[in-house]
């Protein structure tokens, strides 16, 4: 892979603020920022409906003996039969993300980035988390009328999927220090120190 261009992939617990860090980064390092982006590059690469994409964003969507049969297979490169397949559709988001890294600086949200770019050598793998109440404060400043008790249980939901996703794709697991080459409290940092130290570490 090109090594001409840098890419930060970014994954991040639900309201910790890892989109914003992303979008400060992509601000001030004049990279192309990839979120949501991604399942519309994969659909009008593989031709098939964004809707699809987004129906199986980061989420497992494979059960059983699949998860155990086909994740080695997946990591070789190689893509399932099934046109539609869970595996396939990572694999065309997998391109996606292959391919705008090789056009240039990039800022990643999610979806495995980090282990999709694993052999990029100038890839930097950042974790963003953040202390449930701040990560109850900013989800409410959307859902105004939620409860704790409701936001607490989307935080947990939505963590679970982003794990789910993660640990299949990858066979590592999501949120564990040692899977990152640097993992930051925003709660501790904010978001503006956050990206500061990211900036550091891309420039060293």
């Amino acid at each position: 892979m090109d090594d001409s261009f840098f890419s930060i992939c970014i994954g991040r617990q639900l309201a910790s603020g890892g989109r914003a860090v992303g979008r400060i980064l992509s601000e001030r390092l004049g990279a192309s920022y990839y979120d949501r982006e991604i399942l519309f590059m994969a659909a009008r690469e593989s031709g098939l409906s964004s809707d699809i994409f987004e129906e199986h964003d980061e989420r497992k969507g494979f059960f059983g003996y699949a998860s155990r049969a086909w994740s080695s297979v997946f990591t070789q490169g190689y893509v399932f039969q099934q046109p539609t397949s869970d595996v396939q559709l990572l694999e065309f988001q997998a391109n996606a993300i292959r391919h705008a890294a090789e056009k240039g600086n990039c800022v990643f949200i999610g979806r495995a980035a980090d282990y999709v770019l694993r052999d990029h050598p100038r890839c930097l793998s950042v974790f963003i988390l953040a202390d449930e109440a701040d990560r109850i404060a900013r989800l409410r400043q959307t859902m105004p009328k939620a409860t704790d008790a409701e936001l607490r249980k989307m935080i947990q939901h939505v963590d679970s999927k982003r794990a789910d996703f993660y640990n299949f794709y990858s066979g590592k697991a999501w949120g564990e220090a040692t899977n990152y080459d640097m993992c930051l409290n925003v709660s501790k940092l904010g978001i503006e120190k956050a990206a500061d130290i990211i900036i550091e570490a891309i420039g060293k």
